[in-house]
């Protein structure tokens, strides 16, 4: 997947482009890059506490929470008291984008990390619940 043109963009609040981003929308361009969409959920989350947050993803986005991170999973840890995503884009290193320094590479361990998610393909997911049911 191609990310360095996302590399250097500054931090913007509520951000999506290339002249400004923020965590959440960086992520959001890494997984619809990577093939693997995410639901846009960001004008919902930018209101949460961050302590919600967790949960919130949880119930909301098309992603499951997994026990160690792997390429192309999300990262979710607290940055200034304020809820913060990023994406694993090769193994110990992390895209995110920041107040100070806007779109960085950093290792996973400085993001203090809370919990990794995988994106939920939400086609195969219909498919296999309804194989399960034996609906359709």
């Amino acid at each position: 997947m191609k990310y360095d043109d996302l590399l250097n963009v500054p931090y913007k609040k509520f951000g999506n482009g290339l002249d400004g981003i923020n965590c959440w929308y960086a992520v959001f361009e890494c997984c619809r890059r990577a093939g693997t969409p995410l639901r846009d959920i960001f004008s919902d989350l930018e209101h949460l506490p961050a302590e919600e947050v967790n949960d919130y993803i949880n119930k909301g986005l098309n992603v499951r929470e997994i026990p160690t991170p792997k390429v192309g999973a999300l990262v979710y840890s607290v940055y200034r008291g304020n809820a913060h995503v990023g994406y694993i884009v090769e193994r110990g290193k992390v895209l995110h984008a920041t107040f100070d320094k806007g779109v960085k590479i950093s290792p996973i361990e400085a993001l203090h990390p809370i919990a990794y998610y995988e994106v939920v393909d939400e086609s195969k997911h219909i498919q296999n619940t309804i194989e399960q049911t034996g609906s359709g």
